[in-house]
């Protein structure tokens, strides 16, 4: 095994260890018994979501002038990405530099697909959060986390010069590593600008909001299958406010900022804060769990075929 897998190997399995830990501290595998029908349906709209996601990465590395590979193996590396998206602001999701290395796609341009897809995915979320004011506090804290984050994009985009200055003090006071790492993400953003005309922004920012409102109109169908009360357009916002307030407290996964959010703004509408628990925990396992299982599964098909097509290179 090369060097490169065996620390994917162990990075893989620190990262699962500490969900696992925080999950079962929490004993959140309790509630499962109880929502075995529900689950794989609110999983199937997490899978519509994921199409969409995907026709915006492909579109996006089209008009990059990328050589796309078969439309299969594009997408398990597009969800390779998924078994690190509990990290914070979804950094881990950049594994998939590793696989479509071997489709001959560069880094810069992987990089560059994931923050143009970070930034509509989060102006997206926004949108759909504030069809209902239902907590200002937690708007603002949205509002005020995605400005944050765009206006940086934004500099870093239009400013490249910016990073190279940075990476050049870090590079005077002798550190290594974080230059080059600054040298990979100026690259990555200034390819960013390629998308930067309306039919990009727009067909990406359609998609995102298809995306997004999939997996919300799964988290409604979610709380009417258990009896709430809670009409559909407020139900609506519910899960990319929750969502946005978790990726704000850059912990990973969310954990617990995003799972009190969600119980906070179910329990503001007049649900009974157990089930509201209930509902929380089975949106978590039906989203992030789904996703990270399916992720490590295109991992670990892709880890193979990559090493099958490496055997005949090395043994020349």
């Amino acid at each position: 095994m090369k060097r490169s897998a065996v620390s994917l190997l162990v990075i893989s399995v620190l990262y699962l260890g500490l969900l696992l830990w925080g999950d079962f501290r929490r004993q959140a595998f309790a509630e499962l018994p109880k929502l075995v029908v529900i689950l794989p349906v609110m999983a199937g709209y997490c899978v519509v979501s994921l199409v969409f996601r995907f026709a915006r990465w492909r579109w996006l590395m089209f008009r990059a002038g990328a050589q796309l590979p078969p439309l299969a193996i594009d997408f398990l590396c597009y969800l390779t990405g998924l078994a690190f998206t509990a990290t914070p602001g979804k950094v881990g999701e950049l594994v998939r530099i590793r696989y479509y290395e071997t489709e001959r796609i560069p880094a810069s341009l992987v990089i560059s697909a994931f923050v143009f897809d970070r930034t509509t995915d989060l102006i997206a979320v926004l949108v759909l959060a504030s069809l209902v004011v239902s907590n200002p506090t937690y708007l603002l804290i949205a509002y005020a986390f995605v400005g944050i984050f765009i206006g940086l994009i934004a500099v870093f985009v239009l400013k490249a010069d910016t990073l190279e200055k940075i990476s050049a003090a870090l590079s005077a006071r002798n550190y290594r590593v974080a230059p080059s790492v600054l040298t990979a993400v100026q690259k990555g953003l200034s390819t960013c600008k390629v998308w930067l005309n309306p039919l990009d922004i727009g067909l990406s920012m359609v998609l995102a909001l298809l995306a997004w409102s999939a997996v919300s109109f799964g988290f409604v169908h979610f709380m009417w299958y258990v009896g709430m009360d809670i009409p559909a357009l407020t139900g609506l916002t519910i899960y990319p406010l929750a969502t946005l307030v978790g990726a704000a407290s850059m912990l990973p996964g969310g954990l617990v900022s995003t799972e009190a959010a969600f119980t906070a703004l179910m329990v503001y509408y007049g649900a009974g804060a157990a089930m509201a628990a209930v509902v929380t925990i089975g949106t978590r396992f039906a989203t992030i769990w789904f996703s990270i299982i399916i992720g490590f599964l295109a991992m670990a098909y892709l880890e193979y075929r990559r090493n099958r097509l490496t055997v005949p290179a090395d043994a020349a």
